[in-house]
């Protein structure tokens, strides 16, 4: 709490009431989503593992982006998420099945591409999860790995976004759930570095590849739309009713109340992000 009390305050004192400038947040032609896009581009996915699927949305951008699939599996622990998605994607070429990630029920040298989207902090152990990614793909197949981090030279916008995503990881650790607050650049690139791939391509982007085909793509380069700000409010009130009324203590609220605050002020951004391929 004290943090972002600390970064409320540094923003207020910067940039003033009603000041922002947005020069640390590309547009989305500099944001380097399009040449993530261009890179799945040349990749024949086969038959795809995406692990911590969820409801399926990194699915949905590999088959916009990629060139040509098999078909995919989709795995998580999270039985309402795998409801939705199946529901989503009834008459495609894609099975969600429940699965631990970190004990893949699927032998060696299964699938020719496996990924996971920003979902190395949900888990308890990432490097045992990205072992058993590494060992169900096989030879030559494509590894791909996206996933937000916290430092960097990021818009103060985009810290907002940060800021809340930690604050939300402390209500689901509230209701049992394993939500860490997002790794650091060089975290996520040791834990990447380690696998020794023969090939590894790493690039940075502020924006996702889902962006350049979304209808309110260009709403989003600026980060005082109202909308965006009303939406992180709503969402914010929302995190807060997820909790049982004797759990919801008094330092959340206050977060909460600072972060809509800080919002108004900073705008929204997405946090910027890494994308691995590896070989």
């Amino acid at each position: 709490m004290n943090e972002l009390h600390d970064l409320f305050q540094l923003v207020i004192n910067t940039v003033g009431v009603f000041c922002y400038t947005m020069e640390n947040l590309p547009s989305l032609e500099a944001s380097g989503a399009r040449e993530i896009a261009s890179r799945l581009k040349s990749i024949s996915g086969g038959k795809v593992l995406d692990i911590c699927t969820g409801k399926g949305d990194f699915i949905s951008t590999l088959m916009q982006t990629l060139n040509g699939y098999e078909r995919f599996i989709g795995i998580d622990m999270s039985r309402k998420d795998l409801e939705v998605a199946r529901k989503t994607f009834e008459g495609q070429p894609v099975q969600f099945m429940e699965m631990d990630a970190g004990n893949l029920a699927f032998d060696d040298n299964t699938f020719d591409t496996v990924c996971i989207a920003n979902s190395l902090h949900h888990l308890s152990d990432p490097g045992a999860v990205l072992n058993e990614m590494k060992r169900v793909l096989k030879h030559g197949g494509h590894f791909i790995v996206q996933e937000m981090y916290q430092d960097g030279d990021q818009s103060k916008a985009q810290i907002t976004d940060t800021l809340e995503h930690h604050w939300g990881a402390k209500i689901d650790r509230q209701l049992g759930e394993i939500h860490y607050e997002t790794l650091t650049k060089k975290e996520i690139k040791t834990l990447l570095e380690t696998l020794e791939f023969q090939e590894l391509l790493v690039l940075e982007a502020s924006r996702y590849v889902k962006c350049l085909v979304c209808p309110q793509r260009f709403a989003c380069e600026n980060p005082l739309n109202e909308k965006l700000i009303d939406d992180f409010i709503s969402g914010i009130e929302k995190e807060l009713k997820r909790l049982p009324a004797h759990k919801v203590t008094e330092e959340l609220k206050a977060e909460g109340e600072q972060l809509k605050e800080r919002a108004k002020i900073t705008g929204v951004a997405d946090a910027s992000f890494l994308f691995f391929i590896g070989r």
